[in-house]
């Protein structure tokens, strides 16, 4: 009985932490989206340090989201 009580709690653990893990990969998403549609505006294209520094962002989100998927999929 209390082995179970401990998997019933660990599978909610689990569950709460893959909502999280799929609200934060969605936060990720919409912020992407986002640098996106900056970077692809005319008036920003000569900004070579804002760009890279955007660009920079761009990429420790998408590492993010992948670390996030790996963990998420570990859950289910």
């Amino acid at each position: 009985r209390k082995a179970k009580k401990q998997q019933e709690a660990e599978e909610r653990r689990n569950a709460r932490r893959a909502d999280s893990i799929e609200e934060r990969i969605h936060e990720l998403e919409c912020e992407i989206t986002d640098l996106q549609d900056l970077m692809s505006q005319p008036e920003n294209a000569s900004d070579i340090d804002w760009l890279r520094e955007k660009s920079e962002l761009l990429a420790e989100h998408e590492a993010e989201i992948s670390r996030l998927y790996d963990e998420w999929m570990e859950l289910q």
